[in-house]
């Protein structure tokens, strides 16, 4: 029997999700993140180019809606360089 795998992409998007939410728990800073925002950001691009880093932030986004302006710019921020170029 063949276990299911989650693609690439859907395991950088739950990373994500999952550092957003200590930032915003208060245990570890947007400074010290953004490196590894970046890092999946920069992952995300070479999987699945443009597309997988808007699908990603807007799954992020729709996972807490209540704090989705606040993702979309902390993610915006970190990824700056990378949509210039990807989005």
């Amino acid at each position: 029997m063949r276990r299911f795998q989650p693609s690439i992409e859907e395991r950088i998007t739950d990373a994500l999700g999952k550092l957003l939410a200590a930032i915003e728990a208060g245990e570890v800073t947007t400074t010290a993140a953004t490196a590894t925002l970046r890092r999946h950001g920069e992952n995300l691009g070479k999987a699945g180019g443009a597309a997988a880093m808007r699908e990603a932030l807007d799954t992020v986004c729709v996972a807490r809606p209540e704090r989705a302006a606040e993702r979309r710019a902390t993610i915006t921020a970190a990824w700056a360089a990378l949509m210039e170029t990807k989005l």
